[in-house]
């Protein structure tokens, strides 16, 4: 009988100890989360986390940086603008900001496209286009909450030059795809998508051996 009581006190002081750990890890958990709260999804992402130190890392500032996406085609980046504009609610900056003639506007601008996403009406799919919202002052605006191209070094302009009270810097970020799969990925989408008849007469391997195949 003593030995069972003996063993049940470091049971009860184990279970007193980790409720303790779940109520401060709580606790913790929601004042970030109303320290940083914002009307957007972004503002989850500026909070603070610990490094293996023990320190506190900043890893995104809300009023600071801004999200560019680095969109590599076939590794599921229209899934995730889809995710950006429909689930999350984003303002978004790619293509589809100069449908409908908004390529022609003078100024700086959203539109909502049909019953789809919120954009703004600029091009960061395109040189020419990264230049235009460059010029329109895309960054300075705030009206961007993600940009989205796939010319990564080009893009970067778009924080050079900016006003002095302007403090903007990209926060790049990307999917990754195996390059193997993402080959095949872009074989099979000209494919089927291509109007030019070499590549529905083109087997893989002659794709893999063309200058058409990014993999070689």
């Amino acid at each position: 009988a003593t030995s069972e009581k003996s063993n049940e006190k470091p049971e009860t002081a184990t279970s007193a100890s980790s409720s303790t750990a779940a109520e401060d890890f709580v606790r913790e958990h929601q004042h970030i989360e109303q320290e940083h709260h914002s009307d957007t999804v972004l503002s989850t992402l500026g909070s603070y986390v610990q490094d293996g130190d023990g320190e506190q890392q900043l890893y995104y500032q809300k009023d600071v940086d801004v999200p560019l996406f680095w969109h590599i085609p076939r590794s599921g980046g229209t899934t995730l603008q889809d995710i950006f504009g429909s689930c999350l609610g984003l303002t978004i900056a790619n293509n589809v900001g100069v449908l409908d003639g908004h390529n022609s506007d003078e100024s700086i601008q959203t539109f909502r496209y049909g019953e789809g996403a919120t954009y703004v009406n600029v091009d960061t799919t395109s040189k020419e286009g990264l230049i235009r919202a460059k010029k329109l002052g895309l960054v300075q605006s705030n009206l961007a909450d993600v940009v989205v191209t796939p010319y990564l070094y080009e893009s970067a302009d778009l924080f050079n030059d900016l006003p002095e009270e302007t403090e903007k810097k990209g926060r790049c970020f990307t999917i990754l795809r195996h390059p193997i799969e993402r080959a095949m990925s872009v074989f099979f989408y000209l494919q089927s998508t291509s109007e030019e008849l070499k590549f529905r007469l083109m087997t893989i391997e002659e794709y893999a051996e063309s200058a058409y195949c990014e993999v070689r």
